[in-house]
């Protein structure tokens, strides 16, 4: 007993000093058991593997989520919930922004090498044209769906269909001049204007500016290409130009430090505001051209330019874009697609097409605006000349401006703001824009090269059901423009007086809210005509100038038919702004859209020579050449020219509707046939029956594109109506045409 009573003293006093080797540790809780304890139901510790699990040699695991054990736990859990759920549905919203910015084309299902081969094969046979420039006797190529390619059809069909013998060379391509057929003799005088006006410029030693005139040409910039496309912070730029006059001049004499971002802006000024600088009661040049304004400014630009595209910046980046719109406006386009090209790099090699890094929110929305108006002028500028895009939208991380950015950019208290739009709303929608008719242009590519190879190369024109085929893929691609014709903000639509909507092809007049600022008053305008230019150049490649068959195509005809719509619209909106008001006085884009409106008129009334729509495509013709004749007043040198192109091409639709009717002359809706120029009078002979020296004209000296100037002598007037080469009933389905007239809108023409 003493040695039991002993050895637990002993224990106890041991237990003072430390725990004894055998004794219990107390068990760590544990908040959830591992799966395999928990399914035998034994006890479990915090390590992984837990003890049981590793004595076992068993996995160890865990998958079960933390169970809420009380009320302040659950309401910490509830608010991580939402934060993840608000997290998530915010990347939604924005995921789906920009998948609504980006209307792609369905991705291919050929992925395989091989399928990537064939596509190339079939890219490699499409069919353009080869043009020979008659400067420098180089031949440059137009992809399919091109203007020039359009132009390039009418002139092959024109040859042998109205001439006889040796055809003159009437429809040249200039294309290193001009987007609108500049004839070769226009620029000519360019060149000798450029020589006088710049004088020492080879130097680039030419004269300054003073401060107040800098100023004011500024100010036209800012009222005309900074609202298209505002790649510039405007007060930043303010304080900026101010800067160089105080750095050099304190007194604001003499001259400013060099700058090229400020001497292209002030060149766009000038560009815009040439013929505004005319005395009143003075009778401005004949031979001066505003398109060429400041293209001294423009040289000096581009030398200080070189100096910095070893090193590239954000106001280099900003010169070049701005480059790239005055040598757009100035139709010089190989120069501005070279100039576009380097743009494109350099904003590439800054990053410009990845989210910006930590910058401020006005900064951030600078540099999206920088690199997306890039995206719209290559988009429109590539779908126009017919050569590849230089950037793909797919390949971009960087999401368009929101709507709120563009508002905290522009300042709650701008005076750029009007209801629910500001000056930046317009860039922003015209991007969007640019990217659903380039959805629709690149589906038709594709079919259209589909179609080419399924037929061993044979151009889609010289097989109606060929044209057939690619015309039915166009109704359901136009979804996308329907689409954004609903998400335009009504403050940015330009209202009907009569039933219309806008961006219809109803002609209703326009109803011009002059209430609204300056600015919005353009960009309303601008937005719709950019609209019908873009659908209108869409369409217009189903214009088909061999219609002698039996085939019917009515898909085809409902877009031709929908593309005179456009057109009309088009030249009504310039007719009547330029008659009622001066809101787009001397802007170079609607002096192009008129053209591009005007061409396809004069394609179309050549093609369809009895339709229900001819007389719509006349009575645009002559409604184009009184706007011609305003924008030749506003010293747009190459609109005197087209004027005169125009005329002669109703002298020689009036002669050919003579013909038709087999009765006689008789009075004509158009003007008058205008009189043979005289350089060209010793080009062609008057065809008149029994007269064999008149059965071969002569070739005339080399002609640019806007030298397309007939006579009545160019049809063979002798030929009979019976024998004309087509039948005219083939060009037109009354049922396609019941469905276009019925609203004058093309969401009506496209077949269930």
């Amino acid at each position: 007993m003493f040695a039991t009573f002993k050895g637990v003293t002993t224990a106890s006093t041991f237990s003072n000093e430390g725990t004894p080797k055998g004794a219990k540790r107390k068990r760590t809780a544990v908040d959830r058991a591992c799966d395999r304890c928990r399914l035998n139901r034994i006890k479990c510790d915090i390590d992984r593997p837990c003890r049981n699990c590793q004595s076992a040699g068993r996995q160890c695991s865990n998958d079960g989520s933390r169970e809420v054990l009380n009320l302040p736990e659950a309401n910490r859990e509830i608010e991580k919930l939402r934060a993840q759920v608000a997290e998530l549905e915010a990347r939604v919203r924005e995921n789906a922004i920009q998948a609504a910015s980006m209307p792609l084309s369905p991705p291919s299902s050929e992925a395989t090498p091989v399928a990537s081969g064939k596509r190339e094969r079939k890219r490699s046979n499409q069919k353009g044209a080869w043009i020979s420039d008659p400067n420098s006797h180089q031949d440059h190529y137009f992809g399919p769906l091109s203007s020039p390619y359009f132009v390039h059809r009418m002139q092959n069909w024109m040859n042998k269909t109205f001439l006889q013998g040796g055809v003159p060379d009437l429809l040249q391509l200039n294309s290193a001049s001009s987007t609108c057929a500049m004839p070769a003799d226009l620029l000519l005088q360019k060149t000798i204007l450029l020589q006088h006006s710049t004088g020492s410029e080879e130097r680039h030693v030419g004269h300054n500016l003073s401060r107040l005139q800098e100023e004011c040409f500024v100010n036209l910039f800012l009222q005309s290409n900074y609202l298209l496309t505002p790649v510039i912070d405007e007060p930043d730029f303010r304080s900026y130009h101010a800067s160089l006059w105080t750095a050099a001049s304190p007194d604001s004499e003499g001259s400013r430090l060099p700058s090229p971002l400020v001497d292209i802006i002030v060149a766009l000024g000038m560009q815009y505001g040439d013929h505004l600088t005319v005395p009143v009661g003075e009778v401005s040049d004949s031979d001066a051209d505003s398109s060429i304004g400041g293209y001294w400014l423009y040289r000096r630009c581009e030398l200080l330019l070189s100096q910095e595209r070893e090193y590239p910046s954000i106001p280099t980046i900003q010169c070049q874009i701005y480059c790239v719109v005055y040598l757009i406006n100035a139709s010089l386009m190989n120069m501005a697609n070279t100039t576009l090209a380097t743009t494109i790099r350099m904003a590439h090699s800054l990053g410009l097409h990845l989210p910006p890094p930590d910058v401020s929110p006005n900064r951030r929305n600078l540099l999206k605006r920088i690199w997306w108006n890039l995206v719209f002028v290559d988009s429109k500028f590539s779908m126009r000349i017919g050569e590849p895009f230089m950037v793909d939208p797919s390949d971009v991380a960087l999401s368009l401006p929101t709507k709120d950015e563009d508002k905290a950019a522009i300042g709650e208290t701008s005076v750029f703001t009007y209801e629910d739009v500001n000056l930046f709303t317009y860039s922003t929608i015209s991007v969007k824009l640019i990217l659903a008719a380039r959805h629709v242009y690149e589906g038709l590519h594709e079919k259209y090269l589909e179609v080419l190879e399924n037929n061993d190369g044979k151009d889609i024109y010289d097989n109606p059901s060929f044209l057939e085929e690619c015309a039915r893929s166009i109704p359901p691609a136009m979804k996308a423009l329907k689409d954004w014709t609903l998400e335009v903000s009504d403050a940015l639509k330009i209202q009907r007086k009569g039933s219309a909507e806008p961006f219809s092809t109803i002609r209703d007049p326009l109803d011009i809210d002059h209430s609204a600022p300056i600015w919005l008053q353009r960009q309303r305008l601008l937005l719709e005509l950019l609209y019908h230019n873009l659908v209108m150049s869409l369409l217009r490649p189903f214009i088909r100038f061999h219609p002698g068959t039996s085939f019917l195509t009515p898909v085809a005809c409902a877009l031709s038919n929908s593309c005179i719509n456009h057109a009309a619209v088009t030249i009504d909106i310039v007719s009547q702004v330029l008659t009622e008001t001066d809101i787009l006085n001397s802007w170079h884009q609607v002096y192009h859209y008129t053209w591009d409106a005007a061409l396809s008129s004069i394609g179309f009334a050549l093609a369809h020579p009895v339709c229900p729509f001819t007389p719509t495509a006349r009575r645009t013709i002559n409604t184009s050449i009184t706007c011609f004749d305003k924008f030749a007043a506003q010293n747009l040198a190459a609109a005197k020219r087209v004027a005169e192109v125009v005329r002669s091409f109703n002298s020689m639709l009036d002669t050919r509707a003579i013909n038709l009717r087999g009765t006689g002359p008789r009075t004509s809706l158009s003007a008058q046939p205008t009189p043979l120029s005289p350089r060209f009078a010793s080009s062609t002979s008057l065809q008149q029956p029994g007269n064999p020296a008149a059965q071969a004209p002569l070739r005339p000296q080399s002609v640019g594109l806007s030298d397309i100037v007939f006579s009545p002598g160019i049809l063979a007037s002798d030929a009979p109506s019976s024998d004309f080469p087509w039948d005219m009933f083939s060009v037109f389905d009354e049922e396609t045409y019941l469905r276009d007239a019925g609203s004058g809108g093309m969401e009506n023409v496209w077949p269930n």
